[in-house]
């Protein structure tokens, strides 16, 4: 979005007008997880009574991707190690040697499912990543 803060006023304004836009991103970015009404509501929870409100989402994707430092951002940084975990359904599938253009990855995987909300879709998934990544401690890094 080039202004962010156009979209933040409805969402504030009307709670269903958030409930649509988070449900559609719901729906849209994962890979058929079957969100419960529970989940959907929490979501719009999290967005709505959060200090910073729910335009605060789209703020920060602006603001990252329009400062100055976002080129910097994506250079190599050989200080970082990096975990990957390539999802068929998330929001951009790039080439897996584009993210190692990044840094040090420590550790790739590249799942037969799982969309951007890996964390609830596939949780079985990103605990044995992260298992995997730091069984040694990160030793020899």
């Amino acid at each position: 979005s080039t202004r962010p803060q156009t979209l933040a006023y409805p969402l504030t304004d009307s709670p269903i007008g958030l409930l649509a836009w988070i449900y559609e991103k719901l729906h849209d970015w994962s890979d058929n997880y079957p969100w419960t009404d529970e989940e959907i509501l929490t979501w719009v929870s999290i967005y709505y009574f959060s200090t910073a409100g729910p335009g605060a989402a789209g703020r920060i994707y602006y603001e990252v991707t329009h400062s100055k430092e976002y080129e910097e951002v994506l250079k190599w940084n050989g200080r970082v190690k990096l975990g990957l975990a390539h999802n068929p359904k998330d929001l951009d599938v790039f080439p897996r040697l584009w993210s190692r253009t990044l840094g040090n990855a420590m550790y790739e995987a590249v799942n037969e499912s799982g969309g951007h909300f890996y964390a609830t879709e596939k949780p079985e998934l990103l605990v044995r990543d992260l298992r995997r990544m730091f069984k040694d401690g990160l030793k020899g890094v």
